[in-house]
């Protein structure tokens, strides 16, 4: 290797390293969400920085990073340039809590007329219940500019469990071939994260039980504030999250059938309640009182 290469190699290592030291140094990273539902996190190029660290930190190619940022190749970037990094949701570890001292959080502030629903599922490719209680939420309603955790991000390697997961997934299409979506939902409910060995080589040989149809009644709360009043939603003790739920006003004898999006939060709410419905179920059922009792159809 002659001298020039050996220099560039030098370069581009101690750049790569001092990125990496600045930003998890970080004690979070803040990002925004576009008029096209895509996230974003704009960051200040500090010395020693180079474009391709950045692209490398945040896993994207680097010519993406050039392109979303019109950068010509071999153009010199001041100190102080602000690069858009455009952060891929499917790359968030969506843990409740940070169970490893080197991921940052990733954080997003709610913006006016902005909903738990459309920032979980929307935006960040969540359950409800994960932003809640990341967040210690117990209330479907937010606030102006409040500042929520959306996820953690870290600098590790995390493909390596890819072929664990194919070899897992293609193990119970032969296994459960009508079932393939009740394992990757089981998947979904128990992988917080990539590095989750025990869990995934767990479902191998687990079974996987068919659902089970219930009909029957309980309590259901919502809030007046909640400003999901177009999305028909709810949270249930037990109903299989992704499914639908039908239910029955006993009053009015109204009838609603809506997506249980996410499990209710556990220790939040009284032994009694078993679901939470968002505002928009509620007007349709025709509830007047934002505690009463409804019928249910769903499955486990």
């Amino acid at each position: 290797m002659n001298i020039l290469k050996l220099t560039l190699v030098l370069v581009f290592t101690v750049n790569l390293i001092s990125a990496q030291t600045s930003i998890t140094e970080m004690t979070s990273i803040p990002v925004k969400v576009t008029s096209n539902h895509e996230i974003i996190y704009v960051h200040v190029l500090q010395k020693s920085e180079t474009l391709y660290s950045l692209a490398k930190l945040f896993k994207i190619p680097l010519q993406d990073l050039m392109l979303v940022n019109d950068i010509s190749k071999n153009q010199i970037l001041a100190l102080g340039t602000q690069i858009i990094v455009p952060i891929n949701s499917e790359r968030l570890i969506i843990s409740a809590v940070k169970s490893n001292p080197n991921w940052i959080p990733i954080t997003y502030k709610v913006k006016r007329k902005e909903t738990l629903y459309r920032i979980s599922k929307g935006y960040f490719n969540q359950n409800i219940q994960q932003l809640m209680g990341r967040n210690n939420l117990t209330k479907l309603s937010l606030s102006l500019g409040q500042e929520l955790i959306v996820g953690w991000w870290s600098t590790e390697r995390t493909e390596k469990l890819r072929p664990t997961l194919d070899r897992i997934l293609k193990m119970s299409d032969q296994k459960y071939p009508n079932d393939t979506v009740l394992v990757l939902n089981k998947l979904d409910s128990i992988v917080t994260s990539l590095d989750n060995y025990q869990a995934i080589d767990s479902l191998v040989n687990h079974e996987v039980d068919l659902p089970k149809i219930l009909s029957n009644k309980g309590i259901a709360i919502w809030e007046r504030t909640d400003p999901n009043d177009d999305f028909l939603f709810v949270l249930h003790k037990t109903a299989k999250v992704g499914s639908v739920i039908k239910l029955q006003h006993p009053v009015t004898n109204n009838i609603v059938v809506a997506e249980v999006v996410d499990k209710l939060p556990s220790g939040s709410y009284s032994e009694d309640v078993v679901l939470i419905i968002s505002k928009a179920v509620a007007q349709k059922l025709g509830a007047l009182e934002t505690r009463f009792q409804v019928g249910m159809t769903y499955y486990e």
